[in-house]
């Protein structure tokens, strides 16, 4: 396999100069690594895991490295080779690159057609995140049917390799223009309530054919250009744009392929649609799951003062109720990330 097919750290930072003190040990290849690019498949246990270990015959107790669980869960699942693998972009390096390395040295075949790698979720110009407790659920953003809609709208309107800033004031806009759609669709509606004849487009002649193609054409054009949604967004305003324009003189034929031009766009972003009944916060008040996601949080951060005082039997009590809480915890660079078990 190859290293590095979707990113790595550049040559420069692999062979960087051995003799300046301030390049770390790891890059330099100076810890126990032969070289800098190798990574764990299995680890030895250590006081910091709380238990979570399994006794192998020929590697000693320890648990999976870990990339090795998602490589471990495709291929029982999915088989050895799958179409799409997605994740967020800082997975990229090290993890995804390690999976292609470790699965394709197994398998011989290549692990994955395609990798989608989505932007961040930023609240308040902060990256969304459980350890930073700075989330936001569905529950709590949804309080009316048409919030769900506008919270899908929101999500499509930025390609998906891009970040996204979530406020109010981006989420009052997605509204406004899911209300501006449902206007046109409802008038459009009233002047034409047959069901929509799917040749209604292709035999249209006149004023409108050409424009109506034109919408669907860089719509098309959008989505086959690595999903650019902003793009097919603005191919779904230039109709709303038209529709709004011949609203009042539209004939029969031209209010019908308005209507199938819209459900050939609907039909791929999922514009409108009936949502569930949503049990919202402020009926229901918090989940158990969580409540035990903030308390989870609060031992989390405990934990991580313990282990700069060096007080690792109080860590490990920590970690032993975070699990009882349905989570097991990983140390990261930043501090820390909770998992549901």
């Amino acid at each position: 396999p190859q290293h590095g097919i979707l990113a790595s750290p550049t040559d420069g930072d692999w062979k960087a100069d051995r003799s300046d003190p301030t390049v770390s040990l790891q890059r330099r290849g100076e810890d126990d690594k032969e070289d800098p690019r190798d990574f764990a498949l299995w680890k030895a246990t250590s006081p910091t895991d709380g238990g979570v270990s399994w006794a192998s015959k020929h590697l000693g107790t320890g648990r999976p490295g870990w990339h090795i669980e998602c490589s471990a869960m495709c291929r029982s699942l999915l088989g050895d080779s799958i179409d799409i693998h997605g994740g967020g972009s800082d997975l990229m390096f090290p993890h995804h690159t390690n999976e292609i390395m470790q699965t394709e040295a197994v398998t011989g075949q290549q692990f994955s057609r395609f990798w989608l790698h989505n932007g961040f979720v930023n609240i308040n110009q902060q990256k969304m995140s459980k350890s930073a407790n700075n989330f936001l659920t569905l529950r709590e953003l949804v309080k009316h049917p048409l919030d769900a809609r506008a919270f899908r709208f929101l999500i499509l309107s930025i390609q998906y390799r891009s970040p996204l800033s979530f406020s109010d004031e981006v989420m009052g806009s997605a509204t406004n223009s899911l209300k501006r759609i449902d206007k046109v669709l409802s008038r459009l509606r009233k002047k034409y309530p047959s069901r929509v004849a799917r040749e209604a487009r292709e035999e249209l002649r006149g004023r409108l054919r050409a424009p109506l193609d034109a919408c669907i054409h860089d719509f098309e054009t959008a989505m086959c250009d690595d999903l650019n949604t902003p793009r097919a967004y603005a191919a779904l305003f230039k109709w709303v744009a038209l529709a709004e324009k011949h609203l009042d003189d539209a004939s029969e034929e031209e209010t019908a392929a308005f209507l199938l031009v819209f459900e050939q766009m609907n039909s791929v972003l999922g514009i409108e649609y009936d949502v569930p009944p949503v049990q919202t916060a402020a009926s229901s008040g918090p989940t158990s799951v969580e409540n035990h996601l903030l308390k989870a949080n609060e031992l989390a951060k405990r934990r991580m003062q313990l282990k700069e005082l060096k007080d690792f039997a109080g860590a490990d009590a920590l970690r032993q109720e975070i699990v009882t809480l349905g989570f097991s915890i990983r140390d990261t660079k930043d501090g820390f990330a909770l998992d549901t078990l």
